[in-house]
């Protein structure tokens, strides 16, 4: 055996007689998760350029399918040739109201938002208020039975910088104190004027209406009370969480089931203690309330300006109160229809209503500016807050990649109306994600999908 001289043991290896290292430096590594970053955010923006322009061609549809059956109806209903436009009395008297109802409206429904922002998290926030309320607009009336519209807020409100329990308590208190408050409203119009409905149609047709009227006002009623079975059903909502992970699990949605439910369970917490604090306002609640019922009276009076305008008819407030409790009928006889926006029902129902309202040829462009003005209208305001969000967010992921600071916008003041940047619920989550780390982006990304 050969021995090592010790004094040669421990001299120092020559930097050249060293193996070449494999691993690259620094600056590869960072060349290529940049490219790596760039390639994932150029696959996200296509995506969501695909979505919008899904959503775009979706909503063209709709609306023609929706005037071809606008249009048949009235050749059905109206004996007489449909007039052109140009000959409705649409002067700018009627131009000036309907703008006007509409401002009031959007403001009745941005105090409402604003206010429940400020007592959650102590901010009116009304730009954001505004977006939140166009976003459930957007979302009500595009999936069926309106039920897509307090999901998307939640998601917008916490992706804003909003925390996940007041983000979900907001729309749900929202929810439930409008449709109470819808509830209350058009009872009294239905009680203390329902008769009027025999006298605009039909009696079978007004009695078919009248009743899928009543059944639509009782299953709005249970909606609120299954919300609110987190606050007084605790297990319900646990054992229903499971039940939806499980599921999830079960259909390879969900990779790991444990962590699912812990993150779920956190959530419905933070849900129950937001909720149990808007619970004990009890005088907010009430000028909620009062805010909810007056939106909804403004509501009611575009289709008395709607027939005054095209169908000839008087502005009393005899007028005004037919029309109001038509509508009620109209709006409830088609919720618990499973189409977006009810789409083809209620088109069927404005017409089987308001076929004794407008004569002369006029049938059809009441139906259509009914439809607009009181339905899409809301979808065109919703998709074009979706479309700002979108150009916005193009526009400062590119300016971030110029300053070269990655391909998150910087983040913003919380309190501010501008879009913050989207909020990561994992940092206080004590549950530990097994998922590699992923960027904000991307998570949001994952949670809208």
């Amino acid at each position: 055996m050969k021995k090592t001289h010790p004094e040669k043991a421990d001299l120092p290896v020559e930097q050249s007689e060293l193996p070449p290292s494999s691993e690259p430096d620094k600056e590869t590594l960072v060349a290529r998760e940049a490219e790596k970053i760039k390639s994932i955010e150029e696959q996200r923006s296509n995506k969501k350029r695909g979505k919008l322009i899904f959503k775009i061609v979706f909503l063209i549809l709709i609306f023609a399918i929706s005037f071809y059956i606008l249009f048949s109806l009235s050749e059905q209903f109206d004996d007489n040739e449909n007039i052109p436009f140009g000959q409705l009395n649409l002067n700018w008297v009627f131009w000036l109201a309907i703008v006007a109802v509409f401002a009031v409206m959007l403001a009745l429904q941005t105090a409402k938002m604003s206010y429940l922002n400020r007592i959650s998290f102590k901010k009116f926030r009304p730009g954001l208020a505004l977006r939140v309320n166009l976003i459930g607009k957007f979302y009500d009336n595009i999936t069926p039975m309106s039920t897509g519209g307090q999901p998307f807020q939640m998601y917008y409100y916490h992706k804003n910088g909003v925390d996940i329990g007041n983000a979900t308590s907001i729309p749900t208190m929202n929810y439930i104190i409008q449709m109470y408050a819808w509830q209350i409203v058009s009872f009294v119009f239905l009680i203390a004027n329902g008769h009027v409905i025999y006298d605009s149609t039909s009696y079978s047709a007004a009695l078919t209406v009248q009743i899928m009227c009543w059944v639509g006002w009782t299953i709005n009623m249970f909606g609120p009370i299954l919300l609110l079975s987190v606050a007084f059903a605790p297990k319900f909502a646990y054992w229903g969480a499971r039940l939806v992970c499980k599921i999830g699990h079960k259909l390879h949605l969900i990779k790991h089931y444990d962590a699912a439910v812990e993150k779920t369970y956190k959530a419905l917490d933070s849900y129950k203690a937001a909720l149990g604090i808007m619970g004990k306002q009890i005088p907010h609640i009430l000028a909620l309330g009062l805010l909810s019922a007056a939106e909804f009276v403004v509501l009611l009076t575009v289709p008395s300006l709607l027939t005054h305008f095209v169908a000839g008819t008087g502005i009393t407030f005899a007028n005004w109160a037919n029309m109001a409790t038509l509508y009620c009928y109209v709006q409830y006889s088609v919720t618990f229809l499973p189409t977006p926006g009810a789409a083809g029902f209620t088109e069927t129902s404005l017409a089987l209503v308001f076929m004794g309202i407008a004569t002369e040829g006029t049938l059809f462009w009441l139906l259509v500016m009914l439809r607009f003005f009181t339905y899409y209208i809301f979808i065109v305001l919703g998709l074009l807050v979706t479309l700002w969000d979108w150009i916005e967010n193009a526009i400062k992921r590119r300016l971030a990649a110029k300053r070269g600071g990655g391909d998150e916008p910087p983040p913003s003041d919380p309190t501010s109306d501008s879009p913050a940047p989207n909020a990561d619920s994992s940092a206080d989550d004590p549950v530990p994600s097994a998922d590699p780390p992923v960027s904000d982006s991307l998570r949001d990304e994952r949670l809208e999908d």
